[in-house]
């Protein structure tokens, strides 16, 4: 597990952030834009794995992966949510999204939020393009 206690000091961190900002070295963004680029794409890949790392532990004994422990919560969910006082997460419970598909859906749902995240990075590296 990794635990951060501070921003890169090491020559790993140190390699892993200079990597960052050559990659927007293109850009026009100003140093602040980019730092903060780099930090909430590293902090959503953090927080990602961590969640998963969680999720595993809470499944250990169990012998269910993720797709049967989200098809469980999401019957349980929809058995319990007042569709009065909760009517979207109702509706979502009882939508089957949760329904066990089989397969692992883990590596896509990252990617749809790295996705998410890095549009806004071009959202803001145009802005800084612009005249």
């Amino acid at each position: 597990e990794v635990q951060p206690s501070g921003p890169p000091n090491g020559p790993n961190g140190i390699d892993w952030f200079d990597a960052g900002l050559r990659t927007m070295r293109p850009t026009r963004l100003d140093w602040g834009a980019k730092v903060g680029a780099i930090m909430i794409v590293s902090g959503y890949v953090l927080s990602a794995a961590q969640l998963a790392q969680s999720l595993a532990r809470g499944r250990e004994g169990t012998g269910m992966d993720q797709a049967a422990a989200e098809r469980e919560y999401g019957r349980a969910m929809a058995r319990l949510v007042d569709p009065e006082r909760f009517p979207d997460a109702a509706a979502l419970f009882s939508g089957g999204l949760l329904e066990d598909t089989g397969e692992d859906t883990g590596e896509q749902d990252f990617a749809f939020g790295l996705d998410l995240l890095l549009d806004g990075v071009a959202v803001a590296v145009a802005a800084a393009e612009a005249p």
